[in-house]
């Protein structure tokens, strides 16, 4: 079923990604599907062209999921625009949002934490890890300003590790609280060659920015 989506009387907010340097806009929708009010942010490349409808690609995400979204990208925004979507939002340092995204992040196996490459999708991609050791992917896609039925895949840790576009490598949290990061070194994905380094907190910080990849 179509939801007819309208906007509200929230200003559109827009901020620059540090993930990409590219800057988005975001606007709140509200629609009705089976007689509920449904109400989102629809976040969109502010360069994107409409379509030959008038509609712009573009991921649509409950409130709560968007300000995560703009905590992992650190964005520079309007404080006083994003706290009429959330009044409770607080400033967090670049270290704390880096624990947040470790401590919630995706389980590999020997501790490791999966390290996800940021790619343009009008949609989302969840994983979650299994008793078993394998992994349930759930994709939803929002083209058209829609959420349309989610598509469930089933994977084992080794098909997680070498899909370019779920996996850009590993972290782990080493005994001195230093991490132990372990990355593609060539853009090519099919030779899959990595390389291992040794960072500090700052540094891996710093190096997750400047390679479009985030926990």
């Amino acid at each position: 079923m179509t939801i007819q989506w309208t906007p509200t009387n929230k200003p559109t907010l827009e901020y620059k990604s540090t993930k990409d340097g590219k800057t988005y806009c975001a606007k709140q929708l509200t629609g009705t599907e089976n007689g509920k009010s449904i109400t989102g942010m629809y976040v969109y490349d502010k360069s994107a062209k409409p379509d030959m409808l008038g509609n712009i690609q573009g991921e649509f995400m409950s409130v709560p999921t968007f300000i995560e979204k703009m905590a992992k990208e650190l964005p520079t925004i309007n404080a006083d625009l994003a706290k009429q979507y959330n009044p409770n939002i607080q400033t967090m340092s670049a270290e704390e949002k880096f624990d947040k995204a470790f401590n919630s992040g995706v389980p590999l196996s020997d501790d490791k934490i999966l390290i996800r490459p940021s790619i343009m999708f009008t949609g989302s991609h969840k994983i979650e890890r299994n008793q078993d050791g394998t992994y349930t992917l759930t994709t939803t896609s929002y083209v058209g300003g829609y959420k349309h039925e989610p598509q469930i895949k089933q994977l084992t840790e080794d098909e997680l590790y070498h899909d370019k576009g779920l996996c850009g490598g590993s972290i782990k949290k080493l005994d001195d609280n230093s991490y132990e990061v372990t990355y593609y070194t060539s853009s090519n994905y099919k030779e899959h060659e990595m390389t291992t380094e040794v960072m500090d907190k700052k540094t891996c910080i710093d190096f997750l920015k400047t390679h479009c990849l985030y926990i």
